[in-house]
């Protein structure tokens, strides 16, 4: 099974929030440079009362961009991991008012020491960002530039089943 698809069946089949939101993952990657994640959601299911997107649901989609990172590598790995954010710090920037794009990455560099660790020590911990963003509905521009709507920096644990 393609990661995209695999990932889309775990996020959706498992948590239940995911589904709520109308998750979808435009793309789950693996390469020699590392994960990356790209994870959108219709503003409708998030909205909050002044019609630009729920906070909570901002945050929610961070922290599950950054764990699909880490989910995809174990994945690959054929590790069988418990994944958990232990710690997260989230800075909003502007509210957004249109679809959210999720991103998040885990460098090569990261993973190979993570990968390491989880395999000698059956548990392994790392730091991963994230950023919401969405076209910006209110410019004149007729392309419509993405603004940053807010950034995620968590600390996430991995241990071995």
């Amino acid at each position: 099974m393609h990661h995209i698809d695999a990932l889309q069946h775990e996020l959706t089949h498992t948590i239940p929030l995911a589904k709520a939101m109308a998750l979808q993952v435009d793309r789950a990657e693996l390469n020699s440079e590392g994960a990356w994640i790209t994870l959108s959601a219709p503003l409708d299911p998030n909205i909050n009362d002044k019609g630009c997107a729920f906070g909570g649901s901002i945050a929610s989609l961070l922290t599950l961009a950054c764990w699909s990172t880490v989910w995809i590598s174990c994945r690959e790995w054929a590790l069988p991991a418990d994944i958990f954010v232990h710690t997260s710090r989230l800075i909003y920037q502007a509210p957004l008012w249109d679809r959210l794009q999720i991103t998040a990455q885990l460098p090569s560099e990261l993973l190979e020491t993570f990968s390491v660790t989880l395999k000698e020590k059956s548990k392994a911990a790392l730091v991963l960002h994230g950023q919401a963003s969405a076209r910006d509905i209110h410019s004149n521009s007729t392309d419509r530039p993405e603004i940053l709507g807010a950034s995620l920096e968590a600390r996430f644990v991995a241990k071995l089943r």
